[in-house]
């Protein structure tokens, strides 16, 4: 049985390295001119969630989920959602000392930027109501033996591997397991794969005092 995987932690940093993360400005270029972007107004966490799932009798397995969310938000009203995740089979955690166990199934580290508005609560002066727009840049990536997609998205680098990767594919699945590919939908751009993938960011309430904010849900908004 694997030690429960940090691989979440030690490759956040690498997987998801863009200019503006904590407290960091990014120099761009307009012209001859160089200017600074906008740097980290709040930063909020959400309280993390735990789910579970019984794939017993079929299989002889049950799996449990770790989500964190993160939501950064900049000087010039734009953000960034960060959502961790793992899933792990048989996990154990004991009564004394720290050495949980587990199988790792699958680990996402994706983050979601865009623009976003706010206003003061009327109730709580401390707290802030946030409206979220469809997000124009996702990165991150996903890995795992029990999900269909692996591999590192990028909507503003996008490559031929991504293309491959984050394909939409249908499968037909077999009682032994197994699975046949029905048909395959490949992007040649990302901005084509988020024309496709409009994802939509529930509003949350988000307190300066402490920090926190409620969860927010992401699901894609199709007509």
């Amino acid at each position: 049985m694997k030690k429960a995987s940090h691989l979440i932690l030690l490759l956040s940093s690498a997987a998801l390295m863009s200019c503006g993360g904590g407290n960091a400005t990014c120099p761009t270029t307009s012209g001859s001119e160089t200017k600074e972007a906008a740097k980290v107004q709040n930063i909020f966490v959400a309280e993390q969630k735990i789910s579970y799932s019984n794939n017993r009798p079929k299989y002889n397995y049950y799996e449990t989920t770790f989500t964190f969310e993160a939501l950064e938000l900049y000087t010039d009203s734009t953000y960034k959602l960060e959502v961790s995740s793992c899933t792990f089979s048989a996990l154990i955690l004991p009564e004394e000392g720290n050495q949980a166990t587990g199988n790792a199934k699958a680990e996402s580290l994706m983050s979601y930027y865009g623009k976003y508005t706010s206003v003061v609560d009327d109730l709580d002066d401390t707290g802030l109501n946030i409206t979220f727009e469809t997000p124009t840049r996702v990165a991150g990536f996903v890995h795992g033996s029990i999900i269909s997609t692996n591999g590192v998205i990028d909507t503003d680098a996008w490559t031929e591997q991504m293309k491959k990767d984050w394909a939409d594919v249908e499968y037909e699945y077999h009682e032994d397991g197994s699975k046949t590919e029905l048909s395959r939908k490949e992007y040649d751009s990302g901005a084509a794969w988020l024309e496709a993938h409009p994802y939509a960011l529930t509003k949350t309430f988000a307190s300066t005092s402490n920090n926190m904010m409620d969860w927010i849900d992401i699901k894609l908004n199709l007509k």
